[in-house]
């Protein structure tokens, strides 16, 4: 089989006329480029390559065949040859890259799936009780196992304890003195499924044939209509879990009264008395309202959990109006705006140990029978029960949202000396509100600021407490009416 030689000097022409170039090898004078071949390079310059054929290649007839094997197809300069296919007439398949990732790679596929781990793996987070991940976080192995009554108050009465954004931006609003129709509305529009609620509500009202717009059908139902309106719907919605229903008429059937019935009583009160926090009242109130839904939703004995509620908040009504009143005597006294709220849930952790644990209500009842003094009972009640009511108290002033700044009031109410070097802005509130307690459990009217009683009412918690005893006897005798 004849060899090709290599063509002439000069440059002959190519199929299709153009002249081909010698290469820069073999021109005159130019120096051989290195090869890995050994015999090429001592090849003399100008010499012809000699050329080997494989079987298989161009040219040449494959064993037991009379044709010659196809011409290999040219390899583009710097990329490897693609790998021929064992059987014959098959196509080769190239996978392109670009740089160390495949082109094509399904990243939204990915996405997914690392969304699915992560929720699984906070699925499995959230059954692990939430006093064991605080211990785990901090590194802490051997964990003290936490109280029951702790554990329940986590589980049953926390979560619906957390109020709705829509309740707290409407109760956030009211509690100022600037709120206007059109602040509110921009707080339900942001609640489509309320809007909607309220718009059928005013429609069913209403026999206008152009309905007005938000903010004049807000003014048209009436400020603190809508506000107890849309408070009692997510009450039910995030309390009970349940939806409100509409007659056959197109009527609402909640009937906001039945669900506020503590939040509309202190707003009254307080409106009567022209107090200008009226409307933080208003919220202190709802606490037991909320409360009150969780006992219907949770608890067994309902009756006995509702009357103790009763109890409590009478309690915290009586230490409320006493602490308006001899907060006058006390000189530079901040929070004002809290002053009646944080008397009144003074006591709300009581409420809270009687849903998960009703014997609660048993223990305090026998004290009292017994007559066991304060300080014994409040060693007492740890020991028994495991925790303190003034813990679970401030947790449910941080789960409510609008009395966290309350916290550590309603937690120290007890001692609040404790408070002097933690805390000194809160110490006088919380010094306060503890000196209204002892007077409501303790109450008489006197005129004489060397009564025995006042030695009860400023006890030795009370020591470093600055205020004018003249001044509370004085307004306890002539103001409190109880």
């Amino acid at each position: 089989m004849a060899i090709d030689k290599p063509p002439p000097k000069g440059s002959p022409a190519a199929p299709g006329g153009q002249s081909i170039k010698p290469s820069p090898q073999v021109q005159s004078g130019a120096k051989p480029a290195p090869s890995a071949n050994p015999t090429a390079a001592a090849r003399p310059a100008g010499a012809p390559a000699q050329t080997t054929l494989k079987p298989g290649t161009s040219g040449q007839k494959l064993p037991g065949s009379s044709t010659p094997a196809k011409p290999a197809a040219p390899v583009g300069f710097g990329r490897p040859a693609p790998v021929a296919s064992n059987k014959p007439g098959t196509p080769s398949r190239v996978t392109l890259s670009k740089g160390h990732s495949k082109i094509g790679v399904n990243f939204k596929a990915q996405e997914r799936k690392s969304d699915e781990e992560r929720k699984a793996r906070e699925e499995q987070e959230a059954q692990v009780p939430v006093e064991d991940r605080v211990f785990a976080a901090l590194g802490i192995k051997d964990a003290p196992k936490a109280p029951e009554v702790f554990s329940l108050f986590m589980d049953k009465v926390a979560p619906k304890l957390v109020l709705p954004d829509t309740s707290w931006y409407i109760l956030e609003a009211f509690s100022n003195i600037d709120v206007t129709a059109e602040k509110v509305s921009h707080i339900l529009k942001a609640n489509p499924y309320f809007e909607d609620l309220f718009y059928r509500v005013v429609t069913s009202l209403s026999k206008r044939e152009v309905m007005p717009s938000l903010e004049g059908a807000i003014v048209l139902l009436g400020m603190q209509n809508f506000r107890n309106l849309m408070i009692a719907a997510q009450l039910q919605r995030s309390v009970l879990g349940t939806h409100p229903e509409w007659d056959k008429d197109g009527k609402l059937k909640l009937t906001p009264a039945e669900f506020l019935k503590y939040a509309l009583k202190t707003e009254e009160q307080l409106v009567n008395k022209k107090n200008e926090y009226s409307d933080t009242a208003y919220a202190a109130g709802l606490v037991f309202d909320v409360l009150a839904a969780v006992t219907n939703a949770v608890c067994e004995d309902k009756k006995k959990v509702l009357g103790f509620l009763d109890a409590v908040y009478n309690h915290g009504m009586r230490t409320a109006q006493i602490a308006t009143e001899i907060a006058k005597c006390v000189p530079d006294l901040g929070f004002q705006k809290y002053v009646f709220s944080a008397a009144l849930i003074h006591d709300i952790g009581k409420v809270g140990m009687a849903i998960v644990r009703p014997n609660y209500i048993n223990f305090l009842e026998e004290m009292r029978k017994k007559e066991i003094s304060r300080p014994i009972r409040n060693y007492l009640e740890p020991e028994t029960m495991g925790l303190d009511h003034s813990v679970i108290g401030a947790l449910v002033c941080h789960f409510y949202r609008m009395f966290r700044p309350l916290e550590k009031v309603v937690q120290f109410h007890h001692e609040p000396y404790l408070l002097r070097s933690r805390n000194k802005n809160l110490f006088p509130i919380t010094a306060l509100i503890c000196l209204a307690t002892n007077i409501a459990n303790n109450f008489k009217k006197t005129d004489k600021s060397d009564d025995p009683v006042v030695s009860l009412w400023k006890g030795p918690e009370l020591q470093d407490f600055r205020v004018d005893m003249r001044g509370v006897v004085n307004a306890v005798a002539k103001n409190v009416q109880i």
